[in-house]
């Protein structure tokens, strides 16, 4: 036959293409060109689908009239009808070996071809021109399997799929040449297409090629067998295996339908828990993140500059040299990591990839807005993400930006509120009595590095306390009131921990703890939650003072790092401020 390849045709023909703007019209050249051509070899999979196109224009039957062969083994080809025959990789390796090519010429190597294993897909639109049945011999079964069942690659040792279709059409082939078949014989080949068809095998089929050749084999039977009853028993054959594929069809449509709601639900669920945060907080990384796993990715980690970056087109972008490593999600499980352990030199945020994970390959996706870039995130490559990442890359850019213009209205509105009033105000870090029991950010940490050090026999717990609804409070009751409330609960705590415990009044609503107890951690909190009852019952306010709480323990003797102590706090503050209780104003009596 004639087969051309569509871009070797191309560079052959250079000036004859020059003046030719669009795909289609290149492929109209190729066809007037080569009105003999019976088959093309296309660059990739998108030209052959385009090719498809061209032809059906003209009244061509893709597959038929030309066959048509792609590069890439992409969805569209698959999802082509007919579907596209095409050349397929190891997508892994084959990144593996680009990136190790990159690896040598940035490192100044000389370049070098290196080769990635393919394979033949052979699929519908390299089939030709379906030929009926007519008389075959075990060769020409052999490849009407291979044009029926080419999607079929899986290996079964207690059959032989091959040997089995082969076994049937000769049975059917003897039976068109006898012209009879015993009951026996007709309740074998039944057992035989049973077992065939119960392992599966219909899976693999292109439906359209063998609901063709089933056609064909019915207008043999009529002409062949003689006599009504063998000639009625041979339909009944043949209208069983016509079942077998309607149900498949149906079925497959099922299918088809589920999978595509379920992967529209995943999107909705991807979209919608994303976005549900409140604040601008980084911990409300927790809840754009937490949903990865819709998209089957096990391992992350979420990068973000200290501020975000310009990015203008032809304007060289320059990383700065450090970056704050937020959050890690490994298997399920998302961490945010301790402030003090964020930065990390831009050059080694790869590094932390082989701490938790092993022979995965990961890539890069930008967390930006138009010309601002926020970060990026690590994770690892599913076949999933070479179709969504860009889905997925714009969604979290999205919850990102909200996030940072979110924390930038709450730091504008605050500062407002601050030069609107400052008289009477409690100042984070400010001593309000004279033992100095709310002290400097300087003093709390001395405190708690000596208690850390110290010999006491008691675990070191250490807390993070906030206040809830604080804005509420100072807006319908007034600064005062705010005030007030910080004040209260700067006296709770530490009268709580006691004169060796520590207080530190870090942020507007937020406070530090640190003391000694070999109290649970359940115990403390709830002692501490019954003591802010009282003052609640007792204080003749319209409104209840509601704390989010979250404690971390460092056991005697057990050298553990006081960040992770209080990242475990953190955790547990975070949860229970996320559920925090609405009951902000008590309730009126009649």
């Amino acid at each position: 036959g004639f087969m051309i390849s569509a871009a070797q045709y191309v560079r052959d023909h250079t000036d004859d293409f020059a003046d030719l703007p669009h795909d289609t019209q290149v492929f109209e050249k190729i066809l007037d060109d080569n009105p003999d051509m019976q088959a093309i070899f296309c660059v990739n999979d998108d030209s052959a689908l385009g090719f498809y196109r061209t032809m059906r224009e003209r009244g061509l039957v893709p597959g038929e009239d030309i066959r048509i062969l792609g590069f890439d083994n992409t969805l569209n080809g698959r999802d082509a009808r007919p579907q596209l025959a095409t050349v397929g990789y190891d997508m892994v390796e084959f990144c593996e070996r680009t990136l190790e090519l990159l690896d040598e010429q940035i490192k100044g190597e000389k370049p070098r071809a290196v080769t990635v294993p393919t394979q033949f897909i052979r699929r519908g639109s390299a089939l030709g021109r379906r030929e009926s049945f007519g008389y075959m011999d075990s060769r020409e079964f052999e490849r009407l399997y291979e044009d029926i069942f080419y999607d079929h690659e899986v290996e079964d040792e207690e059959i032989n799929w091959e040997a089995c279709f082969c076994e049937i059409m000769n049975r059917i082939t003897e039976t068109l040449d006898t012209r009879y078949i015993s009951d026996e014989d007709y309740d074998k080949l039944c057992a035989l297409l049973d077992r065939f068809f119960e392992r599966g095998v219909l899976q693999y089929t292109n439906p359209v090629y063998f609901l063709d050749y089933l056609r064909h084999l019915k207008r043999h039977i009529n002409k062949s067998c003689d006599g009504f009853r063998h000639r009625v028993r041979m339909q009944e054959l043949c209208d069983y295996i016509d079942e077998k594929m309607i149900i498949y069809l149906a079925e497959e449509r099922v299918n088809d339908h589920i999978q595509r709601k379920a992967e529209l639900d995943s999107n909705k669920r991807f979209v919608d828990q994303s976005m549900r945060f409140k604040h601008g907080w980084d911990r409300e990384l927790l809840t754009v993140f937490r949903n990865i796993n819709l998209y089957g990715i096990r391992e992350c980690i979420v990068y973000l500059f200290e501020d975000r970056m310009l990015n203008l087109i032809n304007e060289k972008f320059t990383y700065p040299e450090t970056v704050k490593k937020k959050l890690i999600y490994h298997n399920g499980r998302t961490r945010i990591i301790p402030e003090e352990k964020q930065p990390v030199k831009t050059a080694e945020v790869f590094d932390g990839i082989n701490a938790y994970t092993v022979n995965k390959i990961f890539m890069v996706l930008p967390l930006y807005f138009e010309e601002y870039i926020y970060g990026y995130f690590l994770c690892d490559v599913n076949e999933r993400l070479f179709t969504e990442a860009d889905f997925i890359a714009s969604q979290y850019s999205m919850a990102v930006r909200l996030l940072h213009l979110i924390r930038e209205n709450e730091e504008i509105v605050r500062r407002m509120e601050d030069d609107l009033y400052k008289k009477g105000r409690f100042e984070p870090g400010q001593e309000f009595d004279e033992n100095g029991n709310i002290c400097s950010e300087e003093i709390f940490e001395t405190v708690l590095r000596k208690m850390e050090k110290g010999e006491e026999r008691d675990d070191l717990i250490v807390g993070l306390i906030s206040v809830n609804h604080m804005k509420i409070i100072n807006t319908r009751y007034g600064r005062e009131e705010g005030d007030y409330v910080l004040d209260t609960v700067g006296k709770l705590l530490k009268d709580f921990v006691g004169r060796e415990g520590a207080v530190y009044h870090r942020d507007w609503d937020e406070f530090r703890i640190a003391f000694r107890s070999d109290r649970s951690l359940i115990t403390i909190k709830n002692q501490l939650r019954e003591r802010l009852l009282e003052i609640n019952e007792t204080n003749g306010k319209p409104y209840n003072i509601l704390l989010a709480i979250g404690f971390g323990r460092i056991p005697y003797g057990v050298e553990r790092d006081l960040d992770d102590a209080y990242a475990i706090a953190q955790d547990e503050h975070y949860s229970e401020k996320n559920e925090k209780d609405i009951y902000v104003i008590k309730q009126q009596n009649d």
